[in-house]
């Protein structure tokens, strides 16, 4: 019996989920960095193109956030119009779901 989560099977979600992930490896593998999905990514990411903080080691700083680099770092444009490239830390996008 197929254990079903509101309307969804999870085996069909999960066999949606490898094939997505199966389609995405093989472009990635191309060029072994995120360039061949930077695009379809930037539509799905939350908070483009919307104030995004940062909380990084040498300080917090707010900017917005403009997409990613090919090799997956966040690029945050700040209010000097200099960009910074955020590749691991915190980045709070509070506010863009209605919450503060």
């Amino acid at each position: 019996m197929t254990e079903q989560v509101g309307k969804c099977s999870r085996s069909a979600l999960t066999a949606a989920c490898i094939n997505c992930f199966e389609k995405e490896y093989e472009t990635f593998l191309q060029s072994m960095d995120l360039s061949g999905m930077k695009e379809r990514y930037e539509q799905c990411m939350a908070g483009i193109n919307e104030t995004v903080r940062v909380l990084d080691p040498k300080g917090e700083y707010k900017g917005t956030a403009r997409g990613i680099t090919g090799d997956g770092q966040l690029l945050v444009e700040l209010e000097d119009g200099r960009t910074e490239k955020v590749y691991a830390g915190e980045v709070s996008v509070r506010g863009i779901y209605g919450y503060v």
